[in-house]
């Protein structure tokens, strides 16, 4: 993940746009805008559009990549509407608008993945294809009371007094021995600069996040990525999303946690390259 450090000092097109009379900040791999179909990035709950600079950089000669900061994550202002996951997702096709994109290919992570869910539910128009990584269609009911706790954390001590509970959680058992302070200080960052409004708002849209009986009604090509190891969302929640799909593959990423496109990156962008490939993106 040392590519991670690098690229997000690189010169990509950073623009803004604004949505709901707050900026949304995000990140275009071809300003020039050509004839390639654009795949847009969400990202993790407290991270921002820098988790994505790696598969940015391997995907954008075969995509208009752009990635997305949510309201109160990295250079996105923050706004209590971000409670709402719809309003997230509405957020996303903002980002559409302002590039000119009439749809996309989405891949989500975590909440990002949530987020995809609801394109792929509300503004199935928009979507060419989904990729729901290391995510759920809705928490277990013992996971909301952590929610609180979490929430309440944040709201009393900000956001640096969630930084080792989560890096631990996302890095756990079999992952984190892999890498060393150049990987893990990045994400680090990514969680202590999120603002406190930031994740509380996007914080409640987890909670109360629940599509799992209406994803029948998703008709586009979906690619389902979990990882063995993840401590979030165990291999029970992707195989769930699956069997809730109309139609949808399950690739499970054997040495991933829950950031499998930076833990185990080649074997991410090769499950991606793989769905591009067979629905001929």
């Amino acid at each position: 993940m040392t590519a991670l450090c690098f690229l997000a000092r690189s010169n990509r097109l950073m623009p803004d746009t604004s949505f709901n009379g707050h900026v949304l900040h995000f990140t275009d791999s071809d300003p020039t805008g050509d004839e390639r179909p654009v795949l847009l990035f969400l990202h993790a709950y407290t991270c921002n559009a820098v988790l994505w600079v790696d598969m940015v950089a391997r995907f954008s000669s075969r995509f208009r990549c752009l990635a997305l900061d949510l309201p109160g994550h990295g250079r996105s202002e923050p706004t209590g509407a971000a409670r709402d996951m719809v309003y997230l997702a509405d957020c996303a096709v903002a980002v559409l608008d302002a590039v000119g994109a009439p749809k996309a290919h989405v891949c989500g992570l975590s909440i990002g993945g949530m987020i995809a869910q609801h394109l792929g539910f509300s503004h199935a128009d928009r979507v060419a294809s989904l990729v729901l990584a290391c995510t759920t269609g809705r928490l277990d009911p013992d996971a909301v009371g952590v929610w609180d706790e979490r929430l309440a954390a944040v709201a009393a001590k900000g956001l640096w007094s969630q930084v080792q509970s989560t890096m631990e959680r996302w890095y756990g058992q079999g992952v984190v021995d892999r890498f060393g302070p150049d990987d893990l200080d990045p994400i680090a960052r990514m969680i202590a600069t999120t603002t406190v409004e930031g994740a509380l708002t996007c914080g409640q849209a987890v909670k109360a996040h629940d599509l799992t009986d209406r994803l029948g009604d998703v008709v586009a090509p979906t690619l389902v990525v979990g990882g063995e190891l993840d401590l979030s969302f165990s291999p029970d929640h992707p195989k769930a999303l699956v069997s809730a799909l109309s139609s949808a593959q399950l690739v499970m990423l054997p040495d991933a946690g829950h950031l499998a496109p930076v833990q185990t990156s080649n074997a991410f962008a090769a499950a991606l390259s793989g769905f591009y490939d067979h629905i001929g993106a």
